[in-house]
């Protein structure tokens, strides 16, 4: 049975996974890519992850 804990839970993981998506546009959309591998490579990989997780989270339930 899934109860309010888990839709509070589920909303805080769609919040940070849509920020992490937001902070890769906001990159691509200012400083662009090329300056910095080690930041841009945690904010590709991260934005990655989270549509991953955002799918899973939405194709499931």
């Amino acid at each position: 049975m899934i109860n309010k804990q888990y839709y509070e839970l589920k909303s805080i993981v769609e919040k940070l996974c849509l920020e992490a998506i937001q902070d890769q546009k906001d990159r691509e959309s200012t400083v662009g890519y090329g300056l910095d591998d080690y930041n841009e490579g945690r904010i590709v990989g991260g934005a990655a992850l989270a549509r991953k997780i955002l799918r899973e989270i939405r194709d499931t339930f």
